[in-house]
């Protein structure tokens, strides 16, 4: 990855964002890494930044600046990789992340959630079935949809509830790597064996 490009469709020019090249080599406020991601807006604009290696960046597009979380010192993970990010409506981040599950981020106070099995063996429904997340997807009823190493996990954001969906005994797990509905509501999960 070569960091965060911002493309002024004015004047049809680029802004380069990285610690390492571009005009803001000198920039202490840049503290993500080349491994972007995901990207997502909130509600004022602001953009925010999901890198590999568990950082998070929120960018400012009127002051220019960016504002750093360490997500994985956070929660406790640090060999996890951000895979997937999504923003529902109440300005939560939700962050899939293999080697350590399913994140909540708070955008108003910056409270973090970690959610994985491991925290609750006993209870299957208050976790996803691997600390594995490949996909994140939010559909219209704001079902939080995840893509897993271990198939496919719905959470009910309310409740803060599960339903692990498991494929027949006779086939192996799959691992979910994308995840889209269509206009029918119908969703639809892209594996490494297929749709």
């Amino acid at each position: 990855g070569g960091g965060v490009n911002f493309l002024n469709k004015h004047s049809h020019t680029f802004i380069h964002y990285s610690k390492f090249a571009g005009i803001n080599t000198k920039d202490s406020t840049y503290a993500g890494d080349w491994n972007v991601r995901s990207f997502a807006e909130d509600s004022s604009g602001c953009i925010w930044i999901a890198y590999m290696f568990g950082i998070l960046d929120k960018f400012d597009p009127v002051t220019k600046t960016f504002r750093h979380f360490n997500l994985a010192g956070q929660i406790g993970r640090p060999n996890m990789i951000i895979r997937s990010m999504q923003i529902d409506n109440r300005g939560n981040l939700w962050i899939g992340a293999t080697g350590a599950g399913l994140i909540k981020f708070d955008i108003h106070n910056n409270q973090v959630k970690l959610y994985a099995p491991e925290l609750h063996p006993e209870k299957s429904i208050t976790s996803p079935p691997s600390i594995d997340i490949y996909s994140v997807f939010i559909d219209s009823e704001t079902t939080i949809w995840l893509g897993t190493g271990n198939g496919i996990s719905a959470m009910d954001p309310e409740t803060e509830t599960f339903v692990n969906y498991s494929f027949s005994p006779d086939l192996t797990p799959e691992t979910i790597l994308s995840i889209v509905t269509d206009n029918r509501h119908t969703v639809w999960f892209s594996t490494l064996n297929g749709i």
